[in-house]
């Protein structure tokens, strides 16, 4: 959203938390967070505010605008409902006006509730489907397949298969999960002979920093890259996103 020109009152970084300890660690950004949003209401006096994904603070922000604004509030990505703590949905149906939602099966799910929703697609997919039609160009104009030139990018063989390690999208997961896909992977390596040649790649959503990366994978050094669509073999997910899509769009890097 900031590379399309919206103002950046508060970054959404600073509300990807997880867990009791680093909740309580990252109370002061939370509501630092919390303040600027307030006074960014109060100065712009907007007509729609559109809310994005963090229900543990988007959904007590919602309440909070009704009682300050008269704007109309719009939530996108909304929290998972469907997954787990279900009694939020009543409170999200009281106190936005629309819901966006990103999983095909989700208006069924809100629907059989009571609850409208409008569904607007995944935009990893559809990063997705972007980048195989780039692919298919490229192929037919003799430029070869993205996927290849991503694999020579990443010093990964043609033929070797590749395992896609996605820990999550907050700093606690990469943390606890990347440390045990890393040990994961090299065990599959050298206890089943079938994966010996077997290669990983690294997806890092762009909040995350590849130092901290690199330091939870101590083995090797993470190489750098960008938006490279790596299409592994098989994946191991850790929470979130990855769990939802069938090809997660993230940046790779080489474990």
């Amino acid at each position: 959203m900031q590379a399309a020109g919206v103002d950046l009152w508060a970054d959404q970084r600073n509300l990807a938390v997880g867990g009791i300890f680093e909740i309580a660690t990252s109370l002061p950004r939370i509501f630092a967070t919390w303040r600027k949003m307030l006074r960014c209401l109060r100065e712009t006096d907007p007509d729609v505010v559109v809310l994005v994904d963090s229900g543990g603070f988007n959904l007590p922000f919602a309440k909070r605008i009704r009682t300050i604004s008269r704007a109309k509030i719009l939530y996108y990505l909304a929290p998972q409902v469907w997954a787990w703590r279900e009694s939020r949905l009543r409170r999200l149906a009281e106190r936005v006006d629309r819901i966006a939602v990103i999983l095909p099966f989700e208006p069924a799910f809100y629907a059989e509730r009571g609850v409208e929703v409008d569904f607007v697609g995944h935009p990893a997919v559809d990063a997705l489907a972007a980048d195989e039609r780039e692919e298919e160009v490229s192929f037919r104009s003799g430029g070869g397949s993205a996927f290849s030139r991503a694999r020579g990018q990443l010093g990964i063989k043609a033929g070797d298969s590749v395992l896609g390690l996605f820990p999550g999208s907050r700093r606690n997961e990469l943390e606890r999960h990347l440390p045990i896909q890393l040990e994961t992977f090299l065990r599959l390596r050298a206890c089943e002979p079938r994966f010996r040649a077997l290669q990983a790649v690294v997806g890092l959503t762009p909040n995350l920093d590849r130092a901290q990366a690199s330091a939870r994978a101590s083995r090797r050094p993470l190489a750098s890259s960008t938006q490279i669509p790596a299409r592994p073999t098989a994946r191991i997910p850790g929470t979130g996103p990855a769990l939802s899509t069938r090809r997660p769009n993230q940046t790779g890097h080489p474990a």
